[in-house]
């Protein structure tokens, strides 16, 4: 059973109507989008990406699709890549998201094993990422934001960021972040998420952008005499199959959830829809003006006609975690880095995958990339010196220590023997993890920038990712800002979600979403297309 972290951690909705209201969008992270200025083209503050050859890696992978290197073991004696311990300097304080541990941090020896490696006291507030925003919002206003914040939405957000925060790019943009190997070895794509038109405004929290996957519990479809991994021709065949995993009468289905958030997220691919956006010589059509995006409500719709998706998915979506593991439910979409969760903490699923056909056949459907890196990246405030401003990217650059590191283990893992124990060379977590949980892992932590874990899995993503990851597809308004999205957004998604989610109950026309796709043209969809397409301009 998944406690109440692990449950945060497991669970990472894909918001179809994430492109309107974020301009900074993926499935990963808060919506809203972030930054300003136009401090020259992207390309020109992109820390110069240096790969750590302490470790050689087991699976190469491909840095300009996406695809992280596959690691069977941790090194034997891992090297330093930072001049850790750094002298003691004055406390850097820090908000986070997260969720307060149950022990103190006079008692954790984690805590004590950081500060000490980093000459700091390193005072942190602990916010529930629900809560954040608000508590984020209340130190804005009041003026009093710490020296390192995990950056989220807010209007005029730019501004904010140019009046409040340090911009990076003249400490570590280009082969200036050389000094800071850990920083150096953040794959040049997750910069992107701390980054808008132009300008770098922080570190980022690495991820593969490799979208969600649809996976199965192995465990009850053996019980059907199903094979857990399935690779359907067509969209009729997939819903074959999921008719053939539901037992209304026996109270089972195929999946749960919020149909329109997480089904139509996956049949959005199977139609060839843009993902969020798409852009032609600088022009931008959201996602929802296409023909493709109607004809993906019309198959979610099928799929709900055809009572494969549990009855309760539109009331009570928070229930899918429990119906998942409590066998309700076989089919669980959900982020790629959860791949390894559940492999780890629940290896009795026996987890499979669906391979996403197109929904007319004729192969695989082009994957809609999520960011390639969490959302709410690490900020640094204003600080009274290029000389405090390097302390805390020292910190950082500490925390960013690459796989194969001996930093890495210590950041992500913990005291050896207490938090982990190594295992046939591979560092495996005690129960002391629920209790005294991994700390400032947003702060550009790359403990999910690679593939580890059990080698099959390994075997298994790395070849997954070389299938999917050439053909995928992005947002092309990831590192652009919209003020109207960031601020009127919001209110239209919810309008948007309502909507379709009445379409696919049958309580709606669908000419009814036509008239929606009108309001947006005519409303606020002009303001945030004009706002992308100067920020387009803007980063070159």
């Amino acid at each position: 059973m998944l406690n109440r972290r692990s449950l945060l951690a497991a669970t990472t909705a894909v918001g179809v109507g994430a492109g309107l209201s974020a301009c900074r969008s993926g499935s990963d992270g808060p919506t809203g989008g972030s930054g300003g200025g136009g401090g020259g083209s992207a390309s020109d503050v992109t820390p110069t990406y240096t790969e750590f050859t302490g470790v050689e890696a087991d699976l190469p992978g491909d840095a300009e699709l996406g695809i992280p290197n596959g690691f069977y073991t941790y090194p034997d004696a891992p090297q330093k890549v930072t001049e850790y311990p750094l002298p003691e300097t004055e406390p850097i304080s820090i908000l986070s998201q997260g969720i307060t541990a149950n022990v103190s941090r006079n008692e954790s020896n984690w805590w004590k094993m950081l500060q000490a490696d980093l000459g700091n006291e390193l005072p942190t507030t602990v916010i529930l990422s629900t809560q954040y925003n608000e508590k984020f919002q209340t130190l804005v206003a009041g003026d009093q934001l710490p020296d390192l914040v995990q950056m989220v939405s807010t209007p005029e957000l730019p501004k904010l960021l140019e009046a409040k925060f340090t911009d990076l790019g003249e400490f570590i943009g280009g082969d200036k972040v050389a000094q800071y190997p850990g920083l150096a070895s953040i794959p040049t794509t997750a910069w992107q998420a701390a980054m808008v038109n132009g300008t770098l405004w922080g570190v980022p929290q690495a991820r593969p952008p490799a979208g969600s996957i649809m996976s199965t519990r192995g465990d009850l479809l053996s019980e059907k005499g199903i094979d857990k991994n399935q690779s359907p021709a067509d969209g009729a065949e997939l819903l074959a199959l999921m008719e053939e995993l539901t037992d209304r009468k026996e109270g089972v289905f195929a999946m749960g959830a919020d149909p329109v958030s997480w089904l139509m997220s996956i049949i959005l691919e199977m139609v060839d829809a843009p993902k969020g956006w798409l852009e032609e010589g600088g022009k931008f059509t959201n996602a929802i003006e296409t023909e493709n995006y109607k004809e993906a409500i019309v198959h979610t719709k099928e799929f709900w006609d055809a009572g494969v998706l549990h009855p309760n998915s539109f009331s009570d979506p928070g229930s899918n975690s429990t119906w998942w593991q409590g066998g309700v439910t076989q089919v669980y979409i959900q982020g790629f880095t959860n791949w390894l969760y559940f492999t780890q903490r629940q290896p009795q699923f026996d987890l499979g995958l669906i391979e996403i056909p197109l929904w007319d056949g004729g192969g695989a459907a082009p994957k809609h990339q999520s960011a390639s890196a969490y959302g709410a990246y690490a900020a640094i405030t204003q600080q009274d010196s290029t000389e405090r401003v390097e302390e805390i990217l020292r910190v950082l650059d500490y925390l960013a220590a690459p796989y194969g590191s001996e930093e890495y283990l210590r950041a992500n893992y913990g005291v050896e023997g207490e938090h982990y124990n190594m295992e046939d060379g591979v560092p495996i977590s005690t129960d002391r993890i629920v209790d005294d949980p991994r700390v400032l892992t947003y702060f550009g932590s790359q403990a999910l920038a690679d593939l580890t874990g059990p080698r099959d899995l390994v075997d298994l993503e790395s070849e997954y990712l070389h299938r999917i990851m050439p053909t995928s597809k992005a947002d092309p308004s990831i590192g652009l800002y919209s003020d109207t999205a960031s601020s009127k957004g919001a209110a239209f998604n919810r309008k948007q979600i309502d909507v379709i989610s009445e379409i696919i109950q049958g309580r709606r026309e669908l000419s009814e979403f036509d008239d929606l796709v009108s309001e947006y043209q005519n409303g606020i969809g002009k303001k945030i297309k004009a706002e992308l397409e100067e920020g387009f301009q803007q980063q070159g």
